[in-house]
């Protein structure tokens, strides 16, 4: 805009003042230095669990075995499902029964149903990976 040009604007009968601002100009910041987000670290996470049936999700690293993952239940749960999406089936996990356990190592993020026997279970200190 020309500095000769009118700026005035009026809005239903009333006049409004410019604001004087140009958008085409920014002004570097002195001494901005562009700071990257750090870096995640790994951690842990707390959660209770209802007797009866639960949904929760793993946080821990791919790859992990139910046994590892369930460890912080252990004694506490009779039975756990995952559903595979591909073949849409489930896989399950009994504690100390193998021949009835089909489910293989779990990823991170996978979701299971368990089946909680007792009241007041926590799962405490399980991983979450960054």
């Amino acid at each position: 805009m020309g500095e000769d040009e009118d700026l005035s604007l009026t809005w239903d009968g009333v006049q409004l003042e410019p604001d004087n601002y140009d958008c085409t100009k920014h002004d570097a910041v002195e001494g901005a230095t562009p700071t990257p987000s750090p870096t995640p670290v790994a951690g842990t996470r707390d959660f209770d669990l209802q007797l009866g049936w639960n949904n929760f999700v793993w946080t821990g690293a791919s790859g992990t075995d139910p046994a590892t993952v369930l460890s912080c239940i252990d004694g506490n749960y009779a039975i756990a499902y995952r559903f595979m999406a591909v073949g849409q089936t489930f896989q399950r996990y009994v504690p100390g029964d193998a021949a009835l356990s089909n489910m293989t190592n779990l990823d991170k993020y996978d979701s299971l149903l368990v089946l909680v026997t007792a009241s007041g279970v926590q799962c405490l200190g399980m991983p979450v990976e960054p």
